[in-house]
């Protein structure tokens, strides 16, 4: 009986542990979307996304498209802190099509640094 209780046990703490799921996902989309908004600590909220590494360039893509020009410069930014060379294609992308000057100073900073770091391997 005591086996039986004991082996229950530990099955009802395998299937709660594995119930609790990864909310990284969630947490990740929240401090992008904080960027985007652009309110409170901004550079704070940016930490946090570059916190998420590559795990955030999809975020970032899904984003910057549809975001205004200020908060597009934030996502260049947190992608160049990121640092990534992965994030290349996307950022010779948006400096085809954008138009705002100040983003284009983001990109071409970002486009800079990360050549020199995909040079480096």
């Amino acid at each position: 009986m005591k086996r039986a209780l004991a082996c229950l046990l530990s099955l009802s703490i395998a299937l709660a542990a594995a119930a609790c799921d990864d909310n990284r996902p969630h947490r990740c989309r929240a401090a992008v979307y904080r960027v985007v908004k652009g309110t409170g600590d901004i550079e704070r909220h940016i930490d946090r996304v570059v916190a998420y590494g590559v795990y955030a360039l999809v975020e970032i893509e899904q984003q910057i498209h549809h975001a205004p020009a200020e908060a597009r410069a934030r996502l260049v930014r947190a992608t160049r802190r990121i640092g990534s060379p992965e994030a290349l294609p996307l950022m010779r992308f948006l400096r085809t099509v954008e138009q705002d000057g100040t983003v284009l100073k983001e990109l071409d900073a970002t486009l800079a640094a990360l050549s020199a770091k995909k040079k480096k391997k």
